[in-house]
């Protein structure tokens, strides 16, 4: 057999189609295998391959082992003279293994090669070529010397910058993205160092085939499209953990001959440079919560002032601690009740404004009604409070809105203009998915999927119609033409691609972010992000209060130990407050991925039948609010020990 593909995923269920499709695409004319090895995925990605692609071999593992095993798990099964890593979130061009096979077969002292590689947008990704992470070559990238001298040899060095991408290379360091090498080397390697949970390994890998005597080198006449950053969130705490201490594991592994100075100097960079860039992300991400507050907190400060000489002739009326107590806390309601109603997520709508702030007012009427008579000031203040964070909220994200890009509206949508490559069938799809995901869009016009109409000069195309997107339909039955067309846009258009099933619409511009996806899967809310936060709030929020009363609910539970174990599993993340039972479980797997105190069923409802039952799972499911593990946690109050 020619050649072994091994696809490690992980939830990237639409992506994955995609790599399984071209690669099947790119094997026609070789003796070949493609073997998707699943890290227990909790989307329908095991099962779109078993229905798509029954000719697939696919490894379900019952845990998440990391990019590493998981390779490790396919290449002991993989039969070809040479094996390629590929990741899940690719496009191959139809002409690439040929190529990587026809070199490889030419040059027997080349031992691994990697690919020109393009993200979403067309852009070429550095790491498509990388030299070895010494000392200095890790020091300038960690220190960020390398951008200042981008095609410097001394600088650079690890992204090679002194070689150019449309020709041939030896390298040192190819990327776990694409990593064609041979199966007698994998065997003499014994697969991949397993220390690596993610990150770091393709490094080891490279760096243990130049140590066997081999060479790697970039091969510049094919290319595959990377949608870089489906799998990781790279401003979580955990992508820089992970980060962190694969570059440690290589640190101590590699450069023990350096002295010790070096080596202490070296681990501080990259420590460092991780938690600055996780500072960074987090600064970036809350910048507007801390503007939002000081806002509120600044109008508060001044209605108070308005309101006190207007009443009361003396703008020191109110007691100066209580008056601060009530704004600092009036303002920290409203910031969470915008928080976990997605006012600061990727996309909002004006609904989400007026909501938030009416619960937010609602909550803080309610505190301030509990609050002892030294530390209230007076509800028509918080009502005029109220009035100037609604008007502050819509004509502050009217302004943000137009900043940013999204133009003079309230909600942050941005409405598209979309040129679609296909044929007539495929536009009406494409325009059905994008109102059932409500997309704001315009379709500028649409371009025939035929050789001819795909030979255009798409920079003329671009400047004609000017398009913020392309949606490219599987009747064009090419990469090539794809990267081809990508080749002559201007890097803002941004690029998504029709599944050939037509489950979805894939795309990705930023390599920092997870990428976009359209499809017309059935979403529940405790899919989204908004309801997954809010239920997380509530977990925490219910076990501090469940703590405070513990003196007086102890007494209700026989087993006290088993009642204070749940509050504590609760609060820590181990267990949620609700979930479903088994029943639930295996219709709707992983859906709610934590053991569950507490099941939306009453008691009435337990015995009723299956078919009610799964009812109320799914309208939990559905419906799903933090008020309604709310009402069940106080129905079932006497059940916390179970």
């Amino acid at each position: 057999m020619d050649l072994s593909v091994i696809i490690v995923n992980y939830n990237v269920c639409h992506f994955l189609e995609q790599a399984i499709s071209t690669s099947l695409k790119a094997i026609t004319g070789l003796q070949a295998e493609i073997i998707v090895v699943d890290n227990n995925s909790i989307d329908q990605s095991c099962e779109m391959v078993n229905k798509l692609f029954p000719e697939v071999i696919l490894i379900r593992n019952k845990e998440n082992y990391g990019f590493a095993k998981a390779n490790n798990i396919g290449i002991k099964i993989a039969k070809g003279e040479f094996v390629l890593l590929l990741n899940p979130d690719t496009l191959v061009q139809e002409d690439c293994f040929q190529k990587c096979i026809e070199f490889m077969r030419s040059n027997p002292k080349v031992g691994a090669l990697g690919v020109k590689m393009l993200d979403g947008s067309g852009n070429i990704l550095p790491e498509s070529k990388r030299g070895f992470p010494t000392t200095w070559v890790s020091f300038c990238k960690m220190s960020g010397l390398y951008k200042l001298f981008p095609h410097s040899k001394l600088f650079n060095g690890y992204y090679l910058g002194h070689l150019d991408y449309t020709h041939n290379h030896r390298v040192e360091i190819l990327t776990g993205a694409f990593f064609f090498t041979r199966k007698k080397i994998l065997e003499q390697l014994n697969g991949l160092d397993e220390s690596y949970f993610m990150y770091g390994e393709d490094i080891d890998l490279s760096h243990s085939v130049n140590l066997l005597g081999y060479e790697l080198h970039y091969l510049a006449e094919t290319q595959i499209i990377h949608f870089k950053g489906e799998s990781t969130k790279k401003s979580s705490l955990n992508y820089w953990s992970a980060f962190y201490n694969a570059m440690l594991i290589f640190t101590n592994k590699y450069h023990q001959s350096n002295s010790g100075i070096y080596l202490f100097l070296l681990k501080i960079v990259i420590l460092f440079k991780g938690v600055i860039s996780f500072i960074r992300n987090f600064l970036n991400r809350s910048v507007v919560i801390i503007f939002d507050a000081m806002i509120i907190l600044l109008g508060s400060y001044f209605i108070k002032n308005v309101f006190s000489v207007f009443f009361y002739n003396n703008p020191y009326h109110f007691q100066s601690f209580a008056i601060w107590i009530n704004m600092i806390l009036y303002t920290l309601i409203w910031i969470i009740s915008f928080y976990l109603n997605g006012l600061y997520d990727k996309k909002y709508r004006i609904q989400d404004i007026v909501i938030s702030t009416v619960i937010g007012f609602m909550i803080n009427l309610s505190i301030y009604a509990l609050m002892p008579e030294s530390l209230r000031s007076s509800r028509l203040l918080l009502g005029l409070i109220f009035l100037w964070v609604l008007a502050y909220v819509f004509i502050g994200r009217f302004i943000f809105n137009r900043i940013f890009g999204h133009g003079w509206k309230f909600s942050n949508e941005q409405s598209k203009s979309i040129i679609i490559v296909g044929d007539e069938q495929e536009e009406s799809f494409v325009k059905n998915m994008l109102l059932t995901n409500k997309i704001e869009h315009r379709i500028v016009t649409r371009i025939n999927s035929s050789a001819k109409s795909l030979d255009l000069n798409w920079s003329d195309v671009a400047r004609l119609y000017k398009p913020d997107e392309i949606i490219f339909c599987p009747s064009i039955n090419s990469v090539h033409y794809i990267l081809k067309i990508i080749g002559q846009l201007p890097e803002f258009i941004q690029i998504k691609i029709l599944n050939p099933s037509g489950s979805g619409i894939i795309g990705s511009s930023d390599s920092k972010a997870v990428g976009e996806l359209y499809t017309f899967e059935f979403s529940y809310n405790l899919q989204k992000e908004k309801y997954q936060r809010q239920k997380r709030f509530f977990d925490i929020a219910f076990s501090f209060l469940v703590l405070i009363f513990t003196w007086l609910l102890i007494f209700i539970y026989k087993d006290k130990i088993k009642f204070l174990s749940n509050t504590f599993n609760v609060l820590f993340g181990f267990k949620t407050w609700v979930a479903l039972g088994n029943l639930g479980n295996e219709t709707y797997p992983n859906l709610i991925n934590k053991p569950g105190i507490l099941e939306p069923l009453n008691l009435q409802q337990k015995y009723q039948g299956k078919e009610l039952v799964m009812e109320v799972y799914k309208n939990y499911l559905w419906n799903y609010s933090m008020w309604m593990d709310m009402d069940i946690c106080l129905r079932d109050i006497n059940q916390l020990d179970h």
